[in-house]
């Protein structure tokens, strides 16, 4: 968890900092706008840019897969405020520096980067990861991600799908953070879209579950 300093000057109010405290412990996804043909730009040799932008802000950053081939990819980054608000700042000064150099072809990233903010929870939520057949991934995601949404209604988590490899290459990693229970519903609910088979002890809200028994987690809520 991040720490956040408590210290403030007598100019500083109450409302204030609790303002300041509200802002580091809110967990918020931003959506913004990237030119396709700037998504390696981004990415970078090897995912060794979109990494380094991970590593250095503290958030995730991902580019969503149901519009692979639209010609402004959206990018979805997760985590703190703050280090989300870092790693907007970090790519918009890699583009900035990429239509300088000629790399972009003259596309402005002042006009193509825009984003949306929601805030999807707080600093109690949770974050698990749970793997899945790669040829079922489709099934999860749906056409135009209709399934993976309707996942997402019901659950009441957000899941994203990682650009992180999986256990072995037959398989891909799905990114689920909320509740407990909100974790637990959405992987119950991405198994049975996928056709697998899972085991399943519900007590209250407690779940053991995963497919093939790369994936077994039991949570409490």
């Amino acid at each position: 968890m991040d720490q956040i300093s408590t210290s403030t000057t007598g100019a500083e109010s109450k409302e204030e900092l609790s303002l300041q405290m509200d802002l580091h412990s809110l967990y918020v996804q931003s959506i913004i706008g990237i030119p396709g043909a700037s998504v390696d730009i981004i990415v970078g040799k090897g995912g060794e840019t979109i990494q380094k932008i991970q590593d250095e802000t503290g958030a995730k950053v991902q580019f969503m897969e149901d519009d692979r081939h639209s010609p402004v990819r959206n990018c979805a980054i997760i985590g703190y405020k703050h280090r989300v608000q870092k790693a907007i700042l970090m790519i918009y000064e890699i583009l900035q520096l990429s239509s300088f150099t000629g790399r972009q072809g003259g596309l402005s990233p002042a006009v193509l980067l825009q984003e949306t903010e929601k805030e999807i929870y707080h600093e109690n939520y949770q974050r698990e990861s749970m793997s899945v057949p790669a040829d079922k991934c489709g099934l999860v995601i749906g056409k135009g991600g209709r399934s993976i949404k309707n996942i997402i209604r019901q659950s009441g988590a957000h899941i994203n799908l990682s650009i992180e490899p999986g256990p072995s290459s037959n398989e891909k990693i799905f990114d689920i953070y909320g509740t407990p229970c909100q974790i637990q519903h959405a992987m119950v609910l991405i198994n049975e879209k996928a056709g697998v088979s899972m085991g399943s002890t519900i007590h209250g809200c407690t779940h053991q579950y995963g497919y093939g028994g790369i994936q077994n987690v039991t949570l409490g809520c």
